[in-house]
C-alpha cells in the first residue's frame, strides 16, 4: 500500500466507490492536504496535531473520531475549503509520522507500511510558470487584485534562482498562509497584506507579497543560517518573559528585552534581584494562571495519563518557600487591583492604567480568605496549596480579560522576525480599538474634542496629535478619558441644528477663511526665519562667549518655535492669537537678555586686556600692522590669538543683535489676527464643522464611539512605556512603542551583520552601570534562550558576538566577562542544576520568573 498527497482543490473530484475502484480514504491535515489509500472502506476522522482522516464523499454527514485516550466520538465533518489550499511542510512529515505511531494500532500500522509525501508546487497547488498563472493563484489565495503587484514585479519573482529561488519562496508563502503556531492563523498573512498592517502591502517598500517573503528568507539565512520556517521554531527563536507576557523573539533581541524588563523593575516596584519583576496589571492574568498551575503541582501528585491527580500526603522539599512565593504574588495583585477599584495611584501603578474589571470582580471578593492562608512548613505545603486552589476556584475566562499580547507572526517584517512585540493591546469584545491607536479618519474629531473639551481633563486645547504614540502616556490616558466622558457631548454639539446662513454670508465666510489661511502661512514663514536666526546663535563658535543663562534661553526659545510652527495650520483663531502673544513676549525677553549679554561680553573682554593690547586691537588695519612689527615673535603670536578671539567675539555679538529686531516682525501679524478674530472664528468653525458632521453621522463612527466608552483607547502603564522607549536598540533615539501596543524591540539592521548587532548592543551597554548590566544578564539567564546565549547549551556554543561585545564594554570598566558571568551562573544557573523532582521543576519555574529561591 502506498500514499500520495493530493491538492485540496482536487478533493471534490475523487471518484465514488465502484466495483473496479474501491472507495478511497482521504487523510486530510489541518493544512488542507490529503492522501489516498485503497484498502479501507471505513471513514474515520482523526484530530490529532496535524492529521485528519476523512471520507471523500461530501454527502457524509458525520465521522467517527477516536481520541488519543481511547473511545469514539461523532463529529460533523466540514467540507475542505477549495479556495484556501494550504501546504504541508516537509519538516512536518516526520512529526506526522511520529504522531501516527501513537494512534490505534490498526491505523498506525496501515499508514506506516509505505509513508510517502509527494510535494508539488506550493503545498498541493502546481508551481506557477507564467505571470498569468501566478497572478491567478495569488488572487485565489485571497489577495485583492490591487495588492498582487505589477507584471514586472511578478516576472522578476518568477526569475528568481539560486538559494532564494522562486520555488522556495512560493512554498514558504503557502506554508505561512496555512498558518499554525508562529505562522499565525490560517490566512493571516494574506489578510494583513490586504489591509497594509505594519509595513505590508504594495507600495514603496514591497513590489509584491513574494518580495516580502523573500526578504524574510534572506534575513533568516543571514542571521540564523537556516530557512525562515525553521528559524521561527522555539529552538532558534526562544521564548522570554517581559511585563508578564511570554513571547518569542529573535536571539539577537533577547538582551534588549531583558534591558526593558530591568528598566521596568527600576521605575516600578524596584524588587531586588531574585525577588521577582515588575509586572503591569495587564500581565496579572498570566501570573494568575501560572500560580494556579504551580499550586496544582504542589498540592497533587500527577496520576499519569489514565489516572486522576491524587492529593499529596505530605509536602515537598522547599514547599514552604514555594507556597509563600505564590501567596505573596497573589497579595501583591490584590493590593494593586484594590487601588485600581478605588481609583488610587500607588507606586508603579496608576489608577487609569491597564484597567481589568474582570480580575477585580474575580480576586477582590477572595481577599480576606487569601490573606488568611497559613505560613506552612514543608510537610504542610501540599495541604496549603490545595486550600489555595479551593479559594481560587475556576479561573476567569479569557473573554473577561481586557488585554492580550503577541509576538512572532507574519503580519509585518519585525513581527515575523521576532523583533516586535504587541504588549497588552485590547482584546475580545470592543478590544479591537483599545491600545491600537486612532484611525486616521477620526483624527479631526480628536482635534475638535481636544479644542472644545480638552481642558476638562487637563489637556492643552492647542494639542493636535496625529497619533497616540506621539503623546506621553499621561496625555494619552487623558485623551482616553476625554473620549469616554465627553465624546458623546462633542458629537451632540456637532449635530445641534446650526443657524441657517444666506448664500452671501456663506461666500463671506469662505473669503474670511482664505484670509485666515493666508495669515497662518505668513506666520509660519516668519517663525521659520526666527528659527534660522536662533539656530545660527547656537553655533559652537558663538555659544562659548555667551553667559550660561543666555545659552539656556536661546535653546528654550528655539525649542518653542519648533514646537509652535507645525501646529499653526490646525489652530483656531483664538489659539493662534495666544501663540503669537507668547512668541512676542518670549522674544522681547530674549532680546533684553541678548543686549545685556553683548555689553557684558565686550566689557569682560576689555577688562582682561593691557593698554598695549587695547591699542593694537582698537587700531585700524594700517596702524595695527605697524604696531605688530614692533613686537617680538612671541608677543606677535599672542596678539594674533587675541585678534582671532576678538573676531569670534564680535561675530557672537553680531549674531545676538540679529536674534531679535524691534519692532517684532510678528507684531503686525498679531494685530491683524486680533482685528479679524471674530470673522475668522466664524469661518474656521464653519469649515471645521461640515466634514465632522458627515463623519459623526456614519455608523462606523457611532460604533467606534460606543466601544471607546466601554474600553479606553489607551491605558498603558507609564512605567512600561518609559522602560521600553529607554532601550537604545535603534540608530536613532525616541519612541519605538507605536500605536499604543507595538514595541519594535530593535532595529532590523542587527540581523544584517554581526557587527551591526554588536554595535547596537554596545550602544545600550554603555548607558548602563556595571550593576545594571549584571542585573540584565541575570534576567537573560532566567530564560533558556538567554542561558544559551551566555553559556551555550548541549551542542550549541554561546553567542560569540554577544560575548565579544560584553567583553569590550567590561574592559572599559577594568573588569572581565568571566567574572561577571561566573557571578550570574552562581546566582541563576548552578543552584538549579542538581535539583530534581517536582521541587526542582517548581524552583526552576519560579527562577524563570525572577524568583531565586535556591540562590
Amino acid at each position: 500500500m502506498s500514499f500520495h498527497f493530493i491538492s485540496s482543490t482536487q478533493v471534490p473530484q475523487v471518484p465514488k466507490a465502484t466495483p473496479s475502484a474501491p472507495p478511497s480514504l482521504l487523510v486530510q491535515t489541518h493544512r488542507s492536504e490529503a492522501f489516498q489509500t485503497s484498502d479501507r472502506q471505513t471513514a474515520l476522522t482523526y484530530n490529532f496535531a496535524n492529521v485528519q482522516i476523512c471520507p471523500p464523499s461530501a454527502s457524509t454527514s458525520a465521522t467517527i473520531q477516536p481520541s488519543l485516550r481511547g473511545g469514539l466520538s461523532h463529529k460533523p465533518m466540514s467540507r475542505p475549503n477549495q479556495s484556501d489550499p494550504q501546504p504541508l511542510l516537509q519538516k512536518d512529515a516526520g512529526e506526522d509520522e511520529r504522531l501516527l505511531e501513537r494512534q490505534p494500532r490498526a491505523i498506525a500500522l496501515s499508514l506506516h507500511e509505505n509513508f510517502q509525501i509527494q510535494r508539488e508546487g506550493g503545498g498541493g497547488s502546481s508551481l506557477p510558470q507564467t505571470v498569468e498563472e501566478l497572478r491567478s493563484q495569488l488572487i485565489a489565495m485571497g489577495l485583492q487584485a490591487a495588492e498582487v503587484g505589477s507584471d514586472g514585479a511578478l516576472t522578476e519573482a518568477l526569475g528568481w534562482e539560486g538559494p532564494l529561488s522562486f520555488e522556495r519562496i512560493w512554498r514558504t508563502l503557502n506554508a505561512l498562509r496555512g498558518g499554525g503556531g508562529r505562522r499565525g492563523q490560517a490566512g493571516r498573512i494574506v489578510r494583513a497584506w490586504n489591509t497594509h498592517l505594519d509595513d505590508l502591502g504594495i507600495g514603496d517598500r514591497w513590489q509584491s507579497i513574494l518580495h516580502y517573503v523573500r526578504n524574510l528568507e534572506r534575513l533568516a539565512e543571514t542571521s540564523l543560517g537556516t530557512n525562515y520556517l525553521e528559524a521561527i521554531s522555539e529552538r532558534n527563536m526562544p521564548t522570554v518573559r517581559i511585563a508578564g507576557a511570554r513571547v518569542g523573539v529573535h536571539p539577537r533581541a533577547v538582551y534588549f528585552v531583558a534591558a526593558a524588563q530591568v528598566g521596568m523593575d527600576e521605575r516600578g516596584t524596584q524588587p531586588p534581584v531574585g525577588e521577582g519583576h515588575f509586572i503591569p496589571t495587564a500581565g496579572f492574568y498570566r501570573v494568575l494562571r501560572d500560580i494556579h498551575a504551580m499550586a496544582k503541582q504542589l498540592g497533587f501528585e500527577d496520576g499519569g495519563r489514565r489516572r486522576p491527580r491524587r492529593p499529596r500526603t505530605t509536602g515537598i522539599e522547599r514547599g514552604q518557600a514555594i507556597f509563600n512565593t505564590l501567596k505573596s504574588q497573589l497579595l501583591h495583585m490584590l493590593a494593586v487591583l484594590q487601588a485600581q477599584a478605588e481609583q488610587r495611584d500607588i507606586p508603579g501603578y496608576g489608577r487609569n492604567e491597564h484597567i481589568e474589571p474582570g480580575l477585580q470582580n474575580y480576586l477582590l471578593p477572595k481577599r480576606s480568605r487569601l490573606e488568611g492562608l497559613p505560613d506552612p512548613s514543608d510537610p504542610d505545603s501540599a495541604a496549603a496549596a490545595r486550600q489555595l486552589l479551593d479559594i481560587l476556584g475556576a479561573l476567569p475566562g479569557g473573554e473577561e480579560i481586557h488585554h492580550g499580547f503577541g509576538s512572532i507572526d507574519p503580519h509585518g517584517t519585525d513581527h515575523a522576525l521576532g523583533l516586535a512585540i504587541d504588549l497588552h493591546h485590547g482584546r475580545n469584545r470592543g478590544g479591537t480599538f483599545q491600545n491600537f491607536g486612532i484611525k486616521a479618519p477620526y483624527i479631526p474629531f480628536i482635534h475638535y474634542l481636544i479644542e472644545y473639551f480638552g481642558s476638562r481633563e487637563g489637556l492643552d486645547p492647542t494639542l493636535r496629535p496625529q497619533s497616540v504614540h506621539r503623546l506621553t502616556p499621561q496625555d494619552a490616558q487623558a485623551l482616553a478619558r476625554l473620549l469616554q466622558n465627553y465624546g458623546e457631548a462633542a458629537t451632540e454639539q456637532l449635530l445641534a441644528p446650526a443657524a441657517q446662513i444666506s448664500p452671501a454670508e456663506a461666500r463671506q465666510r469662505q473669503g474670511d477663511l482664505r484670509a485666515y489661511r493666508l495669515l497662518q502661512a505668513q506666520i509660519q514663514r516668519e517663525l521659520w526665519r526666527r528659527a534660522a536666526r536662533l539656530r545660527r546663535a547656537t553655533a559652537a563658535s558663538a555659544v562659548r562667549h555667551y553667559p550660561a543663562d543666555l545659552q539656556g534661553q536661546i535653546g528654550q526659545a528655539l525649542q518653542q518655535v519648533r514646537a509652535d510652527n507645525p501646529a499653526i495650520p490646525g489652530l483656531a483663531p483664538a489659539h493662534l492669537v495666544r501663540i503669537l502673544t507668547q512668541q512676542i513676549t518670549m522674544m522681547v525677553r530674549l532680546y533684553s537678555a541678548a543686549q545685556r549679554a553683548g555689553i557684558t561680553i565686550q566689557q569682560a573682554a576689555d577688562a582682561r586686556l593691557t593698554p598695549q593690547e587695547q591699542e593694537i586691537l582698537g587700531a585700524n588695519a594700517r596702524d595695527r600692522s605697524r604696531l605688530m612689527r614692533s613686537l617680538n615673535g612671541r608677543e606677535r603670536r599672542h596678539m594674533q590669538r587675541l585678534l582671532r578671539v576678538q573676531r569670534s567675539r564680535q561675530t557672537a555679538i553680531a549674531i545676538l543683535q540679529q536674534i531679535h529686531t524691534l519692532p517684532d516682525p510678528l507684531l503686525p501679524l498679531h494685530i491683524q489676527a486680533v482685528a479679524t478674530l471674530l470673522p475668522a472664528t466664524h469661518a474656521y468653525q464653519h469649515a471645521q464643522r461640515e466634514p465632522l458632521v458627515r463623519l459623526v453621522r456614519t455608523g462606523g463612527f457611532r460604533q467606534w464611539l460606543r466601544l471607546v466608552r466601554e474600553r479606553p483607547i489607551y491605558d498603558q502603564s507609564a512605567v512600561m512605556v518609559e522602560a521600553l522607549d529607554d532601550v537604545r536598540s535603534h540608530p536613532s533615539e525616541g519612541t519605538h512603542f507605536y500605536g499604543g501596543h507595538h514595541w519594535t524591540v530593535a532595529s532590523r539592521t542587527i540581523l544584517e551583520t554581526p557587527q551591526a548587532y554588536g554595535d547596537m548592543v554596545l550602544q545600550d551597554m554603555r548607558r548602563r552601570s556595571i550593576e545594571q548590566l549584571e542585573r540584565i544578564l541575570c534576567n537573560m539567564a532566567e530564560s533558556a534562550g538567554g542561558r544559551r546565549i551566555l553559556f551555550g547549551e548541549g551542542d550549541r556554543a554561546a553567542d560569540a558576538y554577544f560575548l565579544e561585545t560584553l567583553q569590550q564594554r567590561l574592559a572599559e570598566e577594568s573588569t572581565t566577562r568571566e567574572e561577571i558571568l561566573e557571578r550570574v551562573r552562581q546566582r541563576v544557573v548552578s543552584p538549579y542544576e542538581g535539583v530534581t523532582g517536582t521541587s526542582g521543576q517548581l524552583l526552576r519555574e519560579l527562577r524563570d520568573r525572577g524568583y531565586f529561591l535556591d540562590a
